[in-house]
Order: structure tokens, then sequence, then C-alpha cells
């Protein structure tokens, strides 16, 4: 079984409730992201890492949710995975951490 982690895309410019999300590999924990704005948004890793997850995009629906899906098998522990979020007026680019 696995668990979520919530956040929330609070602003039109990409903002988010929780920059540096940890997520346990362990408890296979997913990302879970929110439209609190009423508006879409966009997920996106581009980093050299790519994604923890199978997906590298995501696309939140306004006023809705999307989760991550399990992380990728063999991903290692302690990595922080750089991503984007796309608003309807701008971007931010938070963190994924993958924890034990």
């Amino acid at each position: 079984m696995s668990r979520h982690k919530s956040i929330h895309v609070t602003g039109d410019d990409g903002t988010v409730d929780v920059v540096n999300q940890k997520l346990s590999k362990g408890q296979n924990e997913q990302a879970i992201w929110h439209s609190d704005t009423g508006k879409r948004s966009i997920i996106y890793f581009n980093s050299a890492d790519g994604s923890p997850f199978q997906e590298t995009e995501f696309h939140v629906p306004a006023g809705g949710d999307v989760t991550s899906g399990p992380m990728k098998p063999g991903l290692a522990t302690k990595k922080n995975f750089k991503y984007t979020v796309v608003g309807t007026q701008g971007t931010q680019d938070p963190v994924i951490i993958i924890d034990n």
C-alpha cells in the first residue's frame, strides 16, 4: 500500500505550499499535486536526473489533483529532484527529496 504526500499549487505563478517535499521510498510514498487556485497547472521534471517517477510530466486540472504514481524501481535515496510548476501566470522550481 502506498501513502500520498500532498503538494498544493497555491498561486497562479506556480507557487506551492511545500517547496522541499520529502518522500519515503521505504513507505512507497507518492506525491499528489492539488490545484488550490481553480486553474490548471503543469508539473514537469527536466533536471539532468530526470523524474523519480515513471512519468516526467503531470497535468493538474483546474480545481483538481493528480498523483505521481509509484517511484521508479532502483531509485537511490537521499537524492533531490528539481521540478517545474507551470501556472497560468508564471513558474516555480520546487524539489522532491527521496528519503529512506
